[in-house]
């Protein structure tokens, strides 16, 4: 619908259901958005036509909104039934009103809380009987295939308590074998039975020799003679360096030339290559 337009509405007719009212509430736009579009009473006008005939109504932004619920399937009692609904009861030939006498929606169906039947705990059997064989390969115990029952008398043969023995073996063979301790004391002796099934021979390892140690070191039998410290020999003092007595424009006597020190180092720095400070020093 566009604001200030006409529209017609047809098919309308009075009808109660199941005690509810029969009364139409027309909501047009939204209070919130037209105000911030600057038009808060924006509306439109609408034609109804029912089977009693037709009446020219009004619906605007800003019609009273209150209870109109959220979320329900129409206004709650006491909704404002606005210009057009309080028309249409008078063609309707009903009583004059300005709000719904009760909640004009439909019925819901009743609700049915669902009571939750607690579950009883089903124990799943474990796959496999304790002579069955399993296939292992980690590190808890030998590897290759053998029975639960042969690998839980090796590992109790190590010493292990019962229950860690079972709980070993079965962990490691779920779904291959399995072993009961029901009817086992968690606290008897480890030892194997009189007449034990052989356990298997684990992979052999190879030894490590150890290492010869050396024969130990008789103790001295007398107190060690204490060598002498040797007297450093005396170092001459460094003799300092000659300075020149004369300026950098002093003649220099080298290899039978006499010139200055300024005209040498000149010499060696555009002629023979060296920087300056390489021909100072």
């Amino acid at each position: 619908m566009i604001a200030g337009a006409s529209y017609t509405v047809e098919g309308l007719r009075w009808l109660p259901d199941g005690g509810q009212p029969g009364d139409i509430i027309i909501e047009f736009s939204d209070p919130h958005a037209s105000q911030s579009l600057g038009n808060a009473a924006e509306a439109v006008t609408l034609t109804l036509i029912t089977d009693r005939g037709q009446v020219t109504c009004i619906a605007a932004a800003d019609s009273d909104r209150r209870f109109f619920a959220s979320g329900q399937t129409g206004p709650e009692t006491g909704a404002a039934l606005g210009d057009c609904g309080q028309k249409f009861r008078l063609l309707a030939d009903q009583a004059e009103a300005t709000i719904l006498e009760r909640a004009h929606r439909r019925r819901r169906r009743q609700y049915v809380p669902v009571h939750h039947t607690p579950v009883d705990h089903v124990s799943v059997e474990p796959a496999g009987e304790c002579d069955d064989e399993c296939e292992y390969s980690g590190n808890l115990m030998y590897g290759g295939s053998d029975s639960c029952q042969n690998r839980v008398d090796w590992i109790l043969g190590a010493g292990q308590p019962v229950h860690v023995a079972y709980e070993i073996v079965n962990e490691a063979c779920a779904g291959q074998c399995f072993c009961s301790l029901t009817g086992r004391s968690s606290t008897e002796s480890s030892a194997p039975s009189s007449s034990p099934s052989p356990a298997p021979t684990p992979a052999p390892t190879s030894a490590t020799t150890p290492a010869p140690t050396a024969a130990g070191t008789p103790a001295p039998t007398h107190a060690p003679t204490i060598a002498p410290t040797p007297t450093p020999a005396a170092v001459p003092a460094p003799t300092a360096a000659p300075t020149s007595g004369g300026g950098c424009d002093a003649s220099c006597d080298y290899n039978g030339g006499l010139h200055s020190c300024r005209d040498r180092i000149s010499w060696l720095v555009n002629h023979g290559g060296q920087s300056a400070a390489t021909a100072t020093s």
